[in-house]
Formats: structure tokens, C-alpha cells, sequence
């Protein structure tokens, strides 16, 4: 009996030591504001610790309090060690970017950010936009960020204490940005798609003569503020223009117009593969032949792809009219609720779909169903 209590007593004595091993661990963990993931919509995160907080927390029977004051979020000597979270490119007005705050198995009662333009490092007194975070019912935070492109500081509150964590986002795979009303991009041999947002105005996209490069020119009947310009900026092998830059979508209501002008030694190659017109308004037209396809969507501006050629074409509008003439297309999807729908040329299938709208001349040798009257 008393070897076997020999035995018996170390074994509980090294379980015993375990567990208090175990438990000073978790008393240590709780000693410090929690480590935040930030997800994006496209998966990336970063894993940030809180270099500012306010944080009270047990120790054996007495209540602990400690204080951290960290630099503030637009400190120029953090700019190179903030965190960075990529973010999906994207040109739509109407988008924002959702974002996963997990603060592991010690979620605060509440959470919201504060967020600056990119271009805020150093500006330590500039007014900051706040940012409210939802609760999950798993005990995540969600919040949709206004740009793609910022400075977040997130602050948390528990009961207690607060805790706050800083990170900065850039666009996926953005290799250059630019703003301006005129400007050209070089190495057009990189970019094989063109991707558009715009509010109101028109947008045409040609092919252009004796040219080697992309060219983009936006003008307005009045001067352009910066905060009123377009941003360009190439992302892979797609180029992307927006109406505005994120940090000023509410800055501007009027109208503009942008000319798209690709290289003919390009076109005629058939180098570009997509060209994607997203529009609140303006009226669009494609005048440049693309090997994949052509997809333009308005509310209420018209659209037209004319004197191309291109193996689909995908046009919806609400209110608008839609036209597709003079040229050679393969699969051809056109819709609109009113608008008139003119089509003529050459088309191997044409799907057309209309619930008061008008359709004029359909393609020979097409497949078409409509609820509207049709004028041959």
C-alpha cells in the first residue's frame, strides 16, 4: 500500500501543478487587452495588438488597473509599422467594405473605428469619420469601411476598460493610382481589360488612330476641384476608373465625360478582353472590338456598342435604351424595363427581354423572347 501511495502521490501532485499551470496562463492572457483579426471580404486579416488601453483585470483577490499610451493613429513614426490589410478592388459607388472584427474569446461589450484618408500620416490634428461596429451573434464585429484605402484606429470597451488597435488598408493588388483630368497610361500591353464606374455625363470608348498607348480624359463645363476628379489605377491586367475617389463619393453631383481611347494596333489584335461600363446615368458607348466581352449596366443612361465586333454582349438598363448596330457578335443579352432596344447586324443568338420597352430591328438569324412589341 505505501508503494503504491508512492507512486500515486507525485502523479497528483504534477496534475495539480499543471492545472495551476494551465490557470496562470489564462490569468496572464487576461492581464492585457485581447489580440484583434480584422478580416476582409476577401480574406485577408491581420492580427493586431492594442498599444493604447485602459485595462483592469483580477489578480488572485485584488483588482488591477493598467494604463498604455500608445502614439496616436496618424503618427508619422508608424506609418511603416502599421499594419496593412488588403482590401478588394472595386469601382462601384454603391460599395462598401465589410470587415470582421474577432476579438477571440473576449469580445467587448461594444466597438466602433475612427478612420482618416491614406493620406493622413503625420496629420495628428485632422478630424476623424467614425465608423460604428455591429455585433455578431457569434461575438464577432462587423463594419463597413467608407474607402478601400485609410486609416483605422478600432476602440473597443469591456466593462471597465478600453482598448484601442490601429491598421491601414490598400487595395489588392494596386500597383498605381491615378488622379487627374487627362492623363495617359503607359505599358497598354500589360492591361487587357477596362473596368468603369461613372455617375453621370457619358463615357466613350474607342479605338484610337496612330496611338501606342491607353489614353483617359475626363472633362466637365466647370473646373475640377481634385476632390472632383476621376482615380485610375491599374490592378493586374485590368484597368480601373472611377467617377470619384472613395474618401470624396458625396463631393460632386455633376456631370463629366470620359474618353477612353485604346491603341488600334491592339484592338485590332483583339489584345483587349473585357470591357465592364457600370453607370447611375450616363450614357455609354463602345466603339472598340474586345475578344471576351462587353458588359455595360445603367439605371437610367443609355448604352450602345457600335461598329464592333465581340463574342458576347451584355447590356441591362432600367429606364434607358439600348442599342447594338453595325457590327458582329456571337451571344448578345439586352434588357431594359422602358427604354427602346435597337438591334441590327450580325448576331449567331440575341436573348432580348423588355416589360414595357420597344424593340426595333432584330438581328438576322436570332433567338429573341420579348413581352414588347417588335418593328422589323
Amino acid at each position: 500500500m505505501k508503494n503504491l501511495l508512492s507512486l500515486l502521490l507525485p502523479l497528483a501532485l504534477a496534475l495539480s501543478l499543471a492545472a495551476c499551470g494551465e490557470k496562470s496562463a489564462d490569468e496572464a492572457a487576461r492581464q492585457t487587452p485581447p489580440t484583434l483579426t480584422v478580416t476582409s471580404a476577401n480574406a485577408c486579416s491581420v492580427t493586431l495588438k492594442s498599444s493604447s488601453y485602459d485595462w483592469t483585470y483580477t489578480q488572485g483577490l485584488q483588482s488591477m488597473t493598467d494604463i498604455a499610451c500608445g502614439a496616436h493613429p496618424l503618427d508619422e513614426n508608424c506609418r511603416d509599422i502599421t499594419p496593412v490589410l488588403e482590401m478588394p478592388f472595386t469601382v462601384s459607388a454603391a460599395y462598401f467594405y465589410t470587415v470582421t472584427l474577432d476579438f477571440g474569446d473576449n469580445s467587448p461589450d461594444s466597438a466602433s473605428l475612427r478612420c482618416w484618408p491614406s493620406d493622413a500620416w503625420g496629420s495628428t490634428g485632422m478630424p476623424s469619420e467614425t465608423v460604428t461596429a455591429q455585433q455578431q451573434d457569434n461575438g464577432t464585429f462587423r463594419a463597413e469601411l467608407p474607402q478601400s484605402d485609410g486609416i483605422f484606429a478600432v476602440d473597443a470597451l469591456w466593462d471597465g476598460s478600453s482598448a484601442t488597435y490601429t491598421f491601414c488598408t490598400q487595395a489588392e493588388g494596386s500597383e498605381e493610382l491615378h488622379p487627374g483630368a487627362v492623363l495617359s497610361i503607359g505599358e497598354s500591353e500589360d492591361i487587357r481589360k477596362i473596368d468603369i464606374s461613372w455617375r453621370s455625363g457619358s463615357v466613350n470608348i474607342y479605338a484610337a488612330e496612330q496611338s501606342a498607348q491607353i489614353s483617359v480624359k475626363e472633362e466637365s463645363t466647370a473646373p475640377l476641384a481634385e476632390s472632383e476628379k476621376m482615380v485610375c489605377a491599374i490592378d493586374g491586367d485590368t484597368l480601373r476608373i472611377r467617377f470619384l475617389g472613395d474618401a470624396y463619393r458625396g463631393s460632386y453631383d455633376g456631370e463629366k465625360y470620359l474618353d477612353v481611347g485604346l491603341p488600334r494596333e491592339l484592338v485590332s489584335a483583339g489584345h483587349f478582353e473585357e470591357i465592364k461600363v457600370e453607370t447611375t446615368d450616363a450614357y455609354t458607348i463602345v466603339g472598340a472590338d474586345v475578344s471576351g466581352r462587353i458588359k455595360l449596366s445603367t439605371v437610367g443612361g443609355d448604352a450602345r456598342v457600335m461598329g464592333a465586333t465581340c463574342p458576347t454582349v451584355e447590356i441591362e438598363t432600367v429606364s434607358g435604351s439600348v442599342g447594338v448596330v453595325d457590327g458582329t457578335w456571337g451571344e448578345i443579352e439586352l434588357s431594359t424595363v422602358s427604354g427602346v432596344i435597337e438591334l441590327a447586324g450580325e448576331a449567331e443568338n440575341a436573348e432580348i427581354e423588355t416589360a414595357s420597352g420597344k424593340v426595333e430591328s432584330p438581328a438576322r438569324s436570332a433567338r429573341w423572347t420579348s413581352k414588347a412589341s417588335v418593328v422589323t
